[in-house]
């Protein structure tokens, strides 16, 4: 009897079995890779790749249809032998799911192992292999170990890191290139470049972008050479239009591609890239959970920040990033690219490249470029280590579908191994950016804010070039150059380190000089007979000679003058200015060629920062003291002769009421120099800003003879004169104190 119960019990053990591995459209279902009939044998000798295959083929077509919301997992027990050692597995879109372990360095229960040069899991072009992907990316509690011990990089010409566009134009002989699909900023320059067709008989022209005219906007964007080319270090030789043009990333040469990868969803048609459709109507969001990428090597060098070896990546897409992605607690150890989302390599604006929707969370990444990704929407990266000699980069292609990287967000990301020089800095060319304390570069790198609205709240950097507009960064570090419009730098530096006893709101500046092109640029708000209606407090108008509170440097050293709160305040705040202090130069003004000239009002006949013509400098200011006030400007640079005089009666005693007052100077007859504003024997004042308006014949081009006066000359404040949504103005009058003035207009 006991040998017939024990008949049947094997009996239905054996049912049982079977029936775990049957094809079953059961949400729950699981097809085991190391059970019958798939027997993968995880004993990392034997090469597990039709067993792996075979167990993911059956999982996706559980559902016995085309639905790849009914896939089925397939579990990786802990395998026997250390690793499951595999070929590239061509991925079906299968959950995988790993025994559940802790992850570190070459730590965990379940690891699928390359073979020397191969990728781990990849997806094919779908213009090459009909793509069958039933499901989306969900891969957990899994291992990858990539062999890194062959550089296979040369065998994909297509796996490129920078970014290629086919709309590049330029003339025979001339440096001067164009495109609207390249979307280059001034965190371009010097990268290497390539435009086909333009060299010597039609040959590449191979060469780097040696400059670029303004920063505040794209360059190269119209379809003439007109306004802000693209110069290049080499003149082309051969004239061609909707040219292929590639440019690289980092410092790379434009042919740099990436070697095997742990999971790779590429582009391998050198011809084209069609758009990948999914094989099912499922569209639920991709997870990375609890994934672990090593390299056998384990090579790194915590100094130089060189990590990794042989162009292996962790991750590498191509025009197929997963859309709505989840990854949290995904370290990648010692690879030498991290994290790749590119853009196809040829017919890029038919493809796409990073997708939207994805967070990045809780990681450690251990590359030499630890990420490089391009466009994708509310995207989030957050809780981040890195080491690597490159920073991230977060770039822009004009695409089909989008063409930057918008509504980032970038959290408490702490970046070691960056060398002392020889690395790059982050690259954030991003619309709408949220960057929150990260290090963006260290020592002698330079980070490049290139796009707008990007807030950088508590970061460091070695030195910081700022671009594009809107842009607002606060922390600490070394120097910053303002290449854009309305961008702003506060430094995280505490008040008593810079001023002894100034009060704990006390803000300062950092050095941002600005391009020398916006210290002097001249738009529609600037004046041609010397009033204030050019104070554009808001908007651009840290383009025109205007010194708010926080531009004024103190003691000639890097942080600005202490500046304080102030409601009554035309600009919201105001600096204090004692007896005999003096005010010479300015952190938003152009880097000058010497100390004595960075950030000051130079004039010169042979060109300085201001005109050398006559003009109105301007000064709001408020009493915080009793006594009669004198400000004085001088010509410090030169004989050291008074240009101007202004005076305010304090006898009342300190005031809550800014007054705006002016005084001419006579540049034209002055000697070459610099002109500044000191007190003499006064007691101290509020400045609200300063301004200085020389005299122009036009503005922009419009002589001033074509301004009329209104009607009936209304008197309105002088803040609000010089513009509105269908005219230019300046006052014909100075303004009183109120602020008000006559203005004259004329249409837009």
């Amino acid at each position: 009897m006991r040998s017939v119960l024990f008949i049947i019990c094997l009996i239905l053990a054996a049912s049982a079995a079977a029936q775990i591995n049957t094809l079953n459209s059961g949400v729950n279902t699981q097809f085991n890779a190391m059970a019958p009939p798939y027997n993968a044998k995880g004993d990392c000798v034997t090469d597990d790749h039709d067993a792996i295959m075979a167990a993911m083929t059956a999982a996706c077509h559980a559902s016995g249809s085309n639905s790849g919301a009914n896939a089925a997992t397939v579990y990786f027990p802990k395998p026997p032998g250390g690793c499951y050692l595999t070929s590239t597995l061509e991925y079906c879109g299968a959950p995988l799911q790993g025994q559940p372990s802790q992850i570190g360095f070459k730590q965990g229960n379940v690891f699928l192992k390359s073979q020397p040069g191969q990728d781990i899991l990849h997806i094919s072009d779908p213009s090459v292999v009909p793509l069958n992907l039933y499901g989306v990316l969900w891969i957990k509690d899994i291992s990858f170990l990539l062999d890194d011990s062959v550089d296979v990089s040369a065998s994909h010409p297509h796996r490129i890191v920078g970014r290629a566009f086919d709309d590049a134009r330029i003339s025979a002989g001339s440096t001067k290139l164009t495109t609207s699909n390249g979307r280059v900023t001034c965190g371009d320059v010097g990268q290497n470049i390539r435009v086909m067709g333009a060299g010597p008989s039609g040959a590449p022209l191979d060469t780097t972008i040696a400059s670029i005219g303004i920063c505040w906007t794209l360059a190269g964007h119209s379809t003439t050479t007109s306004f802000n080319p693209i110069v290049l270090a080499t003149a082309a030789s051969t004239t061609v239009s909707n040219a292929h043009a590639i440019i690289g990333v980092n410092g790379y040469r434009v042919t740099q591609t990436v070697g095997n990868a742990a999971i790779a969803f590429d582009n391998s048609n050198p011809s084209r890239w069609l758009t990948a459709t999914h094989n099912s109507s499922n569209s639920g969001y991709a997870l990375l959970e609890n994934v672990n990428i090593n390299s056998t090597s384990g090579v790194m060098n915590s100094n130089t920040g060189i990590v990794g070896q042989n162009n292996t990546a962790a991750i590498y897409w191509q025009s197929f990033a997963p859309y709505g992605l989840k990854a949290e607690n995904v370290n990648i150890w010692r690879t030498y690219w991290g994290v790749i989302q590119a853009c196809a390599d040829t017919n890029s604006y038919n493809g796409g490249c990073a997708q939207d929707l994805q967070t990045w969370e809780h990681m450690m990444i251990q590359a030499t470029n630890p990420v490089i990704t391009y466009d994708g929407l509310f995207n989030m990266w957050k809780s981040i280590q890195l080491c690597g000699s490159n920073g991230m980069d977060f770039l822009d292609l004009g695409v089909a579908g989008e063409t930057q990287p918008a509504a980032l967000t970038i959290d408490t990301v702490e970046h070691e191994c960056q060398p002392q020089s020889g690395g790059y800095g982050w690259r954030i060319n991003a619309g709408t950016a949220r960057i929150q304390a990260a290090s963006i570069s260290a020592n002698a790198e330079t980070a490049y804010l290139d796009g707008s609205g990007i807030t950088c709240t508590g970061c460091t950097w070695g030195s910081l070039n700022i671009n594009g507009q809107g842009n607002r960064v606060t922390g600490s570090g070394g120097l910053v150059t303002n290449g854009g419009h309305d961008n702003e730098v506060k430094t995280g530096v505490p008040a008593y380190a810079a001023y002894d006893q100034m009060p704990p709101n006390t803000e300062f500046s950092g050095w941002p000089m600005k391009k020398s092109y916006l210290a002097g640029e001249m738009d529609g708000s600037w004046l041609s007979d010397g009033n204030a209606a050019s104070t554009r407090l808001q908007g651009y108008g840290r383009g025109d000679l205007i010194v708010f509170p926080e531009d004024v440097l103190f003691n000639l050293n890097q942080y600005s003058m202490p500046v304080r709160p102030d409601s009554a305040s035309p600009t919201g705040r105001y600096i204090w200015m004692g007896t005999s202090n003096y005010l010479q130069q300015f952190t938003h003004l152009y880097y000058g060629p010497t100390a004595t000239t960075s950030g000051a009002f130079t004039f010169s006949s042979a060109g300085g920062l201001v005109p050398k013509t006559a003009g109105t400098l301007y000064v709001s200011m408020a009493c915080a003291g009793t006594g009669s006030v004198l400000l004085v400007s001088k010509n410090y640079l030169g004989n050291y002769a008074i240009l101007g005089t202004i005076s305010m009666d304090c006898t009342g005693g300190p005031s809550s009421t800014y007054y705006l007052k002016s005084v001419r100077l006579d540049l034209a007859s002055a000697q070459d120099g610099a002109f500044d504003i000191e007190t003499a024997a006064s007691p101290p004042v509020k400045i609200a800003y300063i301004q200085y308006v020389p005299d122009i014949a036009s503005i922009n081009g419009t002589p001033v003879s074509s301004f009329v006066t209104p009607s009936g000359n209304p008197t309105v404040n002088h803040i609000s004169c010089w513009a509105t949504a269908t005219t230019l103005g300046y006052c014909s009058t100075a303004p009183d104190a109120t602020g008000a003035c006559t203005c004259i207009t004329r249409s837009r």
